[in-house]
């Protein structure tokens, strides 16, 4: 992950601990209910992501909450997400609750060298 994420040549890019990531998500989502009750804030931080950066690269990437799966879900569906986990997107993914399409990831477990 190192490598790549020094390497690849965009220039807005981000790396981030998938958990502490999800932590300012779900503080940025807080934010934008509180000043627009009826807003999903999902939607609103999601836009605002896309002005941050165009790649996210996530370390120890595990999903293990219904609600961070179904934020994900509506956040990037349809990007190409670059995981590094104990444990193959695939394979923690494979549960119906907490399912979600992760369209071409590029993975590195720790087995990798």
């Amino acid at each position: 992950m190192d490598l790549f994420f020094e390497n690849v040549p965009v220039a807005k890019k981000k790396r981030a601990h998938f958990h502490r990531f999800m932590q300012d998500i779900h503080e940025r989502i807080h934010e934008v209910k509180t000043y627009r009750p009826k807003a999903s804030g999902v939607d609103e931080v999601a836009e605002a992501l896309t002005k941050e950066f165009e790649l996210l690269c996530f370390d120890e990437f595990q999903v293990t909450d219904i609600a961070d799966a179904m934020i994900l879900r509506r956040m990037f569906t349809g990007v190409c997400d670059v995981l590094r986990g104990p444990v193959p997107p695939t394979h923690q993914l494979r549960s119906n609750l907490f399912l979600f399409p992760v369209h071409h990831p590029i993975t590195f477990t720790k087995e990798d060298p």
